[in-house]
């Protein structure tokens, strides 16, 4: 038969398990909780970085669509040349960039 002295040390062992498994389960959830913030704050400098590169493109699209009324053929052909890549590269249709 069991003495109550050994059913409370087993007891005491059991919470102190109990009480071990909780503090791991908070160490994860601390760890998960930094993962995404870290996560959070690379998508926003990415989408930060994104925005800025989109707002340069445009503004030498709109460059080269002022080239488009010079009254020399060779600028205004290298101009519409530009201006394609460009739109190429910015991943649009012309409907699209005509719309935005």
């Amino acid at each position: 038969m069991i003495s109550q002295f050994e059913r409370l040390s087993i007891r005491a062992q059991k919470l102190e398990e109990r009480a071990a498994k909780e503090a791991a389960r908070k160490d994860r959830l601390a760890e998960l909780n930094r993962l995404s913030q870290n996560a959070e704050a690379r998508r926003r400098r990415a989408e930060e970085k994104a925005a800025a590169l989109r707002e340069q493109e445009l503004s030498k699209l709109i460059g080269a669509l002022g080239m488009l009324g010079s009254e020399h053929a060779g600028e205004r052909a290298a101009a519409a040349l530009q201006v394609e890549r460009l739109r190429a590269k910015l991943g649009k249709t012309w409907r699209e960039l005509i719309s935005a």
